[in-house]
C-alpha cells in the first residue's frame, strides 16, 4: 500500500547545482552593474557646475525642409539650450554693462544706454525668438544683422579703417570704429573696400558661466520696445 502511495507522488525536480549556481551568479552581476550605474549617474550630476532648468525649451527656428544644417552648429545650441529660460533680468544687466568679459555694452544699445556699433535691442524678442539671441552670442558670424556688417577700408598710404557703415555720400564713407567713433574716409583715398568679420569677438561665451549666460538672454528677452 506504501509503495502504491510513493509511486503516485509527482516526483520533485531537484535543480543541479552548476544551475543554482549560475542563476545566482547572474543575480549578482545584475545587481553589481546596476549599481555601477547609478554611481556613474551621480558623478556626472555631481560633475556638472551648470544649474539644471526645470522649464522644457520647445525647439524653435527649425531649420525648414532642404536646408543645411550644420552638426558643430546644432550640437553647440543644444548643449546651450538650457540657457534659453530661468535667467534673472537684473544680474544679467549688470553683465550686459559691467562686466569686461562680455562689454555687450560698448556696441549695443539696451534701455537707452550703450553704443552704436551693433544693433539696438530694445523689443528684440518681438521679432526674433531667444533661440536667436543665444545663437547670436554663440555664432556672431552667422546672424550678422546686414545694417551693421563690419566694412574694411584700405587707404592709399596703406592705412586700415574697420567698422560699421554710418552713411555714405558720392565724395565720402563715415565708418562708426569702436576705438574713435564715427570716422570720415574720403572715397578718392579709397583703394580697397570689402566687407569683414562681425564687430562682436567670436568666443564671448566662453568666457561667461551658463548662469551668466543665461541672465544675459533673460535681460535682452526682457527689454521693451521704445
Amino acid at each position: 500500500m506504501d509503495e502504491k502511495n510513493q509511486a503516485d507522488q509527482p516526483q520533485r525536480y531537484v535543480w543541479p547545482w552548476f544551475v543554482l549556481g549560475a542563476v545566482v551568479l547572474a543575480i549578482v552581476l545584475a545587481v553589481f552593474w546596476m549599481s555601477v550605474l547609478v554611481h556613474r549617474v551621480r558623478e556626472q550630476r555631481e560633475s556638472n557646475p551648470w544649474p539644471a532648468v526645470r522649464q522644457p525649451v520647445a525647439p524653435t527656428n527649425v531649420p525648414g525642409p532642404g536646408a543645411k544644417i550644420d552638426p558643430i552648429r546644432e550640437q553647440r545650441m543644444a548643449e546651450f539650450q538650457d540657457t534659453l529660460v530661468g535667467g534673472d533680468a537684473e544680474a544679467g544687466r549688470k553683465v550686459f554693462f559691467e562686466s569686461p568679459a562680455a562689454n555687450c555694452g560698448k556696441c549695443h544699445k539696451a534701455g537707452g544706454q550703450g553704443g552704436d556699433n551693433g544693433p539696438v535691442l530694445d523689443g528684440i524678442v518681438a521679432r526674433q525668438s531667444r533661440r536667436f539671441i543665444l545663437e547670436s552670442i554663440l555664432f556672431p558670424n552667422a546672424v550678422i544683422n546686414t545694417n551693421f556688417q563690419t566694412i574694411v577700408v584700405q587707404l592709399s598710404d596703406n592705412r586700415g579703417i574697420a567698422g560699421t557703415l554710418g552713411h555714405e555720400t558720392e565724395t565720402n564713407v563715415v565708418l562708426i570704429t569702436p576705438e574713435d567713433g564715427p570716422v570720415t574716409v574720403k572715397k578718392s583715398e579709397i583703394v580697397r573696400r570689402w566687407i569683414g568679420a562681425s564687430p562682436m569677438p567670436e568666443g564671448i561665451w566662453q568666457s561667461l558661466s551658463k548662469q551668466q549666460l543665461r541672465d544675459v538672454i533673460e535681460f535682452v528677452a526682457s527689454l521693451k520696445a521704445k
